[in-house]
């Protein structure tokens, strides 16, 4: 292939990455906002502390002295080196008592911070630090400074309170370097990480559109039909149901579509389904909304005059499935059961489609192709929907909860540096129920706030018994930052357990940035100063991931594992995306850990590229406490037995 062929593949790998990172960048003002006032309150808490600590006659100064010149001449010259432009101090009533300032005071100063900002005085008050960040016009203000108003606090007591105006010019302009240059070097490692001719180039971006559209809008749409998911479909149903007419809920599931699976292989099975998607999206009004609620199941909704023009509806969605499906020269022929209810007003918007589909179940469990309308004698079947929750309570109640670990490995050397702990809850069968279907629902119910305690809590006790000075992983929930305690919570974990800090390792996501970005990054921050490793999992599957990791307080980041499956399906682009990963994260002075490792290619795959630790079934499978301490005491020995042989070979070489 002439050099003129080949680079308008290249140049496409090159400019993607670039407008869509520099798109991210353009609409992410907010991004760097944030950004900014984490800068200012790691700024004036250093201040905070300095000033609480090393300023003799700080409560008199609050009481109304005046400043001793060695107070001032210590103040003047930190300031100016922490680009600070002026500070002002304010007494524990609010009273303002000391200006310190690179400019003249303007008529807008208070003598009071009630007067002078009365939200700063309010969150003071209650012990909270209030972050402004602000935009100046030089020479008067810097062209970006923020206004932090810091509780200074003795002995669990606030004695004064210091308004600190931070100038973030400087900060503003690396926020911006640090994400262009992040976004050139990963646009250049994709560049020569891909390496594949235009052909394949082409056909891997026809293949990848459908999935580029899902990791986009993951939270509510289904990857491949493009329709909404469940959670979406249920949220959207609440437009509906403000309005003045009835709506009525569909279910329709496609009948017997296991076997077509089975005898025309899963390509023609999602053509089919695709095909189904737009039929029904052709019978929808412009207002209704459609959904792919589960892997065969559809699901719409729309405004209505009555239950029999629901119904109608419902009949119509039967013939379109009844047409028959023609894939790659097949015709194939199918039939599709429906269920039936109208929603009612004030009711939860994930209930109607919970009959629905109850009421679909009936249609195909009387051999399919036809529509049942729920009744009230089926709400029993729904009740053992419920199930799931007396379990989930009974065993947050009873504590029986089991933890079992997978084993962490170097790359390097197949050795052994500890575990991560994966939560359990029995389902009174004998088997276990998934955290995939647990965990949800403990968050709705906000449950896993005792659940992630007590499995911290055994976590930890549990790697106080492994020899070797191994480490444990423990995954927390997004939802235990949103009471600000977690903190605290790890602490007590660590006392009572009485195991070291470093040899605790903490897995988050990026979801505790939903919750309040900055609130949780000073969180996580507090956990790194208790000694515990932070580690940010499933890295890769959010759209904010690039934005937010260098400015994340962690220690590791952890490759998703459906990178890995994609690779097995011969996916250059998943290989590419690991790699570039790897020298991401090492580039940020990140640890990187790949999930999933099921294979010796992808184990040979990830030595290569230099990736830090693995954990997978090729490796080791979860397993209980026991066996993990067994394992843990066998792999001991043999380093030690290992160091003592080197150290006897050594000695025999000296001698």
């Amino acid at each position: 292939m002439s050099s003129g062929r080949g680079f308008l593949p290249g140049f496409v790998l090159l400019i993607l990455p670039v407008v869509a990172i520099a798109a991210a960048i353009w609409v992410g003002s907010d991004t760097i906002e944030r950004g900014l006032q984490l800068n200012a309150a790691n700024t004036t808490s250093a201040w905070a502390k300095y000033m609480t600590a090393s300023i003799a006659d700080l409560e008199e100064i609050a009481a109304g002295a005046e400043p001793s010149p060695e107070t001032l001449a210590t103040l003047n010259k930190i300031r100016e080196s922490a680009e600070v432009f002026r500070v002002k101090l304010f007494g524990p009533n609010g009273n303002l008592r000391m200006i310190l300032d690179d400019h003249e005071l303007s008529d807008v100063d208070k003598a009071s911070l009630a007067q002078h900002n009365p939200e700063a005085a309010v969150a003071a008050a209650g012990g909270a630090m209030q972050i402004e960040v602000a935009h100046g016009t030089p020479p008067e203000r810097p062209a970006y400074y923020s206004e932090a108003y810091v509780p200074l606090r003795k002995d669990g007591k606030t004695i004064a309170i210091a308004e600190i105006y931070v100038d973030q010019t400087d900060e503003f302009e690396a926020i911006q370097a640090t994400v262009a240059r992040s976004a050139i070097l990963l646009s250049i490692i994709i560049l020569i990480a891909s390496g594949v001719p235009v052909f394949g180039f082409v056909q891997r971006y026809n293949a990848k559109r459908r999935a580029d559209a899902r990791a986009a809008y993951a939270a509510e749409h289904d990857g491949l039909t493009g329709l909404l998911n469940r959670s979406g479909f249920i949220a959207r149903k609440r437009g509906l149901l403000a309005k003045a007419k009835p709506v009525v809920v569909v279910s329709l599931g496609i009948d017997r579509f296991g076997a077509v699976n089975t005898a025309f292989g899963p390509e023609r099975s999602d053509y089919i389904l695709l095909e189904a998607a737009e039929r029904l999206k052709s019978l929808a009004e412009p207002e209704a909304i459609v959904g792919r609620v589960s892997g065969t199941e559809f699901a719409f909704a729309m405004n209505v005059n009555d239950l029999k023009d629901g119904a109608r509806l419902a009949e119509r969605a039967l013939k379109l499935i009844r047409r028959g499906f023609v894939a790659d020269g097949h015709v194939i022929n199918l039939t599709a059961s429906a269920g039936l209810t109208l929603a009612e007003k004030g009711e939860h918007p994930g209930s109607p489609l919970s009959r629905a589909n109850v009421a679909m179940c009936r249609s195909r469990a009387k051999g399919g192709d036809r529509l049942t309308i729920f009744d009230r004698r089926m709400g029993a079947e729904l009740e053992a929907g419920r199930d799931l929750e007396t379990v989930l309570r009974a065993a947050v109640e009873h504590e029986r909860f089991e933890l079992y670990y997978q084993p962490i490995f170097t790359a390097k050397d197949r050795s052994l540096t500890g575990f991560e702990a994966l939560l359990r809850m029995p389902n009174g069968e004998g088997g276990f129920v998934s955290p995939a279907r647990f965990i949800p629902l403990a968050e709705q119910l906000g449950l896993i706030h005792r659940i992630g305690r007590l499995a911290l809590n055994r976590a930890c006790e549990a790697a106080k018994t492994w020899p070797g000075g191994y480490k444990v992983a423990v995954n927390l929930s997004p939802v235990q930052f949103d009471s600000r305690n977690i903190v605290e919570i790890v602490r007590q974990a660590l006392a009572k357990s009485e195991l070291p800090h470093e040899r605790l390792e903490l897995e988050i996501t990026e979801g505790v940035l939903l919750i309040d970005s900055l609130d949780a990054v000073q969180q996580l921050s507090q956990l790194r100063e208790l000694g515990v490793k932070l580690a940010l999992d499933d890295f890769g599957t959010g759209f904010s991931s690039l934005a937010y990791l260098w400015k994340l307080p962690v220690d590791k980041v952890k490759i998703d594992q459906s990178f890995l499956r994609a690779m097995e399906s011969q996916d250059d682009g998943a290989a590419a995306i690991i790699r570039s990963i790897v020298v991401l994260g090492h580039s940020l002075g990140l640890a990187v850990t790949a999930e999933g490792v099921e294979t010796s290619e992808q184990l040979d795959f990830l030595e290569e590229i230099g990736c830090d630790f693995l954990q997978g079934y090729h490796l080791g499978r979860p397993a209980s406490a026991e066996a993990a301490a067994s394992l843990a005491r066998k792999a001991a020995e043999e380093r030690d037995g290992q160091n003592a042989a080197r150290a006897r070979e050594h000695g025999a070489v000296a001698s």
